[in-house]
């Protein structure tokens, strides 16, 4: 038979185990930070990605655009901004806006004629986080977020 002692002396053991083991994970999450979306994309297999930016040129058969991401540093994580031009598939899937549900196929020619300096636009096409820093980046569908309020000379 247990004594009203020893129980107590289980329970406490018990509850002390407990609070070890929870503080040990608190320090765990603490000194492991949490991945970043592009940590956790690089591992996966994707097969498809986006890119959204700000269009800052548009040339033939392509776009330039200012985009940005988080990257981890030894200061903590920063936002770095970058250009990358998005190469236009002969055929682009092209929304019009996020809003409008419909979508409409047009040739690389005619998705430059639709977008401005300025517009910021969501890119869709093939590879993957990796590749999309080594390769250039082909856009096979493109949906504006918003479209730009600046005149364009023409």
């Amino acid at each position: 038979m247990m004594t009203k002692g020893k129980v107590i002396t289980i329970v406490l053991s018990l509850l002390v185990i407990l609070v070890l083991l929870g503080g040990g994970f608190w320090i765990y999450k603490q000194a492991k930070p949490e991945e970043l979306a592009a940590e956790k994309a690089e591992k996966l297999e994707l097969s498809q990605i986006s890119l959204e930016g700000q269009i800052a040129a548009v040339k033939e058969g392509s776009i330039v655009i200012n985009a940005s991401r988080v990257e981890r540093s030894s200061e903590g994580n920063k936002v770095r901004q970058y250009e990358k031009e998005v190469f236009l598939n002969t055929q682009v899937i092209f929304q019009a806006s996020v809003t409008q549900t419909s979508t409409e196929v047009l040739s690389a020619k005619e998705v430059v004629s639709k977008v401005r300096v300025g517009d910021k636009a969501v890119f869709y096409g093939s590879g993957t986080v990796k590749s999309l820093e080594a390769d250039k980046f082909t856009a096979t569908k493109i949906t504006i977020l918003e479209k730009s309020t600046l005149r364009q000379a023409k």
